[in-house]
């Protein structure tokens, strides 16, 4: 039985290896025709200057936020085809007093209720919602406000983005020649940029977005600004909301932006396991679409490149295989494991050529090895447990918050159309507040003693933008009770005693919904109708 199964992991092993041996030889194949589609890039002359929009994410960012500004203001390209946006996340340094100082961008305060900063896919849609009927400019480019540019950044991204739609950056960080880290993660970095990245470009095949730099067309943007939201990793999903829509995008080594921070061992670590577990939570997430017609043979095989194996893994699996070389029985015999590691071996050897690595190089790439064991647990047990601590956290506050709040369908209305919303009414150390949600938009109350105060900022807000809920509060046929209750959230409905159902007014809550709403306005009328009744 034992042999049985080593056998059976053997030969799964085995499949697995020799189909990622292909894809790796592919990538590296077509790797290595990249310098002859950079010359035939270059034959095409530029007849057009894009103006571009360039949006900087900024969430706390007061020590590197000057030196990007001031390199964006000293691009080789013509001043007036690009204006700068910040938009400020919820930012609790000085960053805004930085950029006050350094004019030349137009800034934007981004606040959530909850003072916790919205993220980068969030800001940029709310960011273009605001400005895309009156904004100019044929493309947007994003850049994080930690990095740094060349003066010929925009030249070159012009020259790219008159020829693609969406262009992906690649980030390399500050310190690339000046430590050994730096060193390590430096030519790690250019080794996934210029081969594996570029390869797969060339293949067809999709690449993540670069979440420090990309650029992506207005009307392009305009189509799948529903993408971004903080749902959704959007540098991992938009490459597959593109590839279904006959979008393409292109990655691109010449787009570059550098880190403003030296690299350690924890940042090295850190940037490739978040990469390993979200993209494999992007085959996790997406498994059932693989059998979908709505999805490109790009986007399936993007899903299912979340399980190519690193080199650790590949090394680990050979050395697993080698211990069981020479049982008996043993499937693959005592040749198999090596014929592997052999075959591993040429294609290291074809990667560092097409890569020009020298024998310096080499050895940075040979140090990345030692640090891949740490990446491979960290990512896979470390970012794990992270993130399942992290959904319990977010489950327990949500699951706080609505143990003191209530949930209330409500109808909203401009006289012509009647939309179905919710009011949340919270109760938060004995003062009222009122949320008003609308899909996925929400509009927030001060805190109030009284909850029909804490009503009343709704409602006249919204009156303000033309609309009116039809909750009791509003209505001419509701009075409040004089009971000393003082959150005011009951009253008296006259509309039965009116109409001679009844001989008693019905008792409602303040945020009742009915069909049969009049305006406040119309409350005299009422009284005169009851005066009636009583003279009766």
């Amino acid at each position: 039985m034992f042999i049985f199964v080593i056998n059976f992991i053997a030969i799964i092993l085995l499949i697995y290896l020799a189909v990622s041996y292909v894809y790796f030889y592919y990538v590296i194949y077509n790797a290595s025709k990249a310098r002859l589609v950079s010359i035939e890039n270059k034959i095409t002359n530029v007849d057009y200057l894009n103006s571009f929009n360039v949006v900087i994410y900024a969430h706390n960012c007061e020590q590197t936020i000057a030196t990007l500004l001031t390199a964006l203001k000293g691009q080789e390209y013509n001043k007036e085809r690009y204006n700068i946006n910040v938009i400020l996340d919820n930012c609790t340094d000085e960053t805004a007093r930085v950029l006050e100082i350094n004019s030349g961008a137009r800034l934007w305060r981004l606040s959530t209720e909850d003072g916790y900063r919205a993220g980068k896919a969030e800001s940029i849609k709310w960011f273009f919602d605001r400005i895309f009927i009156n904004d100019k400019s044929d493309a947007f480019v994003f850049l994080n406000g930690d990095c740094t540019v060349r003066p010929d950044f925009l030249a070159r991204l012009n020259d790219k983005i008159n020829k693609t739609p969406v262009i992906s950056g690649i980030t390399l960080n500050k310190n690339l020649y000046s430590s050994f880290i730096g060193r390590t993660i430096g030519y790690r970095k250019i080794f996934l940029n210029t081969i594996i990245f570029l390869g797969r470009n060339i293949a067809g095949f999709l690449n993540y977005l670069n979440d420090d730099v990309f650029a992506i067309k207005k009307d392009t943007l305009l189509q799948v600004r529903n993408s971004f939201s903080r749902e959704n990793d959007f540098h991992f999903e938009l490459p597959m909301v593109l590839s279904n829509q006959n979008i393409k995008m292109e990655h691109s080594p010449d787009i570059r932006v550098f880190k403003q921070y030296y690299e350690t061992t924890d940042n090295i670590l850190d940037f490739f396991n978040k990469i390993n577990f979200k993209k494999f939570f992007v085959f996790k997430n997406h498994f059932k679409d693989l059998f979908s017609k709505e999805y490109t043979w790009a986007s399936k095989e993007y899903i299912i490149s979340g399980l190519y194996p690193g080199e650790f893994f590949v090394i680990l699996a050979i050395i697993f295989l080698s211990k069981f070389a020479f049982v008996d029985g043993f499937v693959l015999g005592y040749q198999g494991p090596w014929l592997l590691f052999i075959y591993y071996l040429i294609l290291f050897i074809y990667l560092c050529r097409v890569a020009k690595f020298s024998l310096h190089k080499f050895v940075f790439w040979f140090c990345w090895l030692l640090f891949s064991p740490l990446a491979l647990v960290s990512n896979y047990f470390i970012n794990y447990y992270g993130a399942y601590m992290e959904r319990k956290k977010l489950r327990e506050e949500e699951s706080k918050a609505h143990e003191n709040s209530t949930f209330i369908d409500v109808l909203l209305t401009n006289g012509d159309l009647e939309l179905m919303t919710k009011i949340e009414i919270i109760n938060e150390d004995a003062l009222f507040r009122v949320v008003f949600w609308y899909e996925k938009k929400f509009m927030s109350s001060k805190k109030y003693l009284r909850l029909s105060e804490a009503l009343k900022e709704i409602s006249d807000t919204l009156i303000e933008k033309g609309f009116a809920l039809k909750i009791c509060q509003n209505c001419g046929y509701f009075e409040f009770q004089n009971n000393g209750r003082s959150d005011f959230d009951r009253g008296n409905c006259y509309l039965k005693m009116i109409k001679k159902e009844s001989q008693y007014p019905e008792l409602t809550s303040v945020w009742d919904c009915c069909e049969n709403i009049i305006p406040k306005h119309a409350k005299s009328f009422v009284k005169k109708e009851l005066e009636n009744l009583d003279r009766e």
